[in-house]
């Protein structure tokens, strides 16, 4: 779902099907400068893009929207956090395992020292 304004892509967001959960993959939107007084704010349109979302879930027979991780802790993620929660809903808790095999691990910190990666 992506919104434009004078042509420009200013907020797009990626969804995916899992059974009858519509899921929200990424969250996109501009910042225009604030001199732009025609358009400065993308919320309003990422939030309609949200209401269209919700519209083509219910008319194909999802059950559920899921609009992914809400970060709490992170201060950067805080706006993103805000946005999501003010649709209302329930917050799961979400657990992150990461496997990496013993022929990774040598690979890894040769890509980390050569600042190709950034893993922990």
């Amino acid at each position: 779902f992506s919104a434009y304004f004078k042509g420009e892509l200013i907020s797009s967001i990626s969804c995916y099907d899992h059974n009858k959960i519509l899921r929200i993959g990424q969250i996109f939107s501009l910042r225009m400068k604030n001199e732009e007084k025609e358009f400065k704010n993308t919320s309003w349109t990422t939030r309609r893009s949200m209401f269209e979302i919700c519209k083509y879930g219910k008319k194909n027979g999802y059950k559920k929207l899921d609009l992914g991780i809400v970060n709490l802790t992170d201060p950067a993620k805080a706006g993103v956090a805000k946005f999501k929660q003010s649709f209302g809903g329930d917050i799961i808790d979400t657990y992150i395992y990461r496997y990496e095999s013993k022929i990774f691990k040598p690979l890894r910190r040769i890509l980390k020292s050569a600042k190709i990666i950034n893993i922990h």
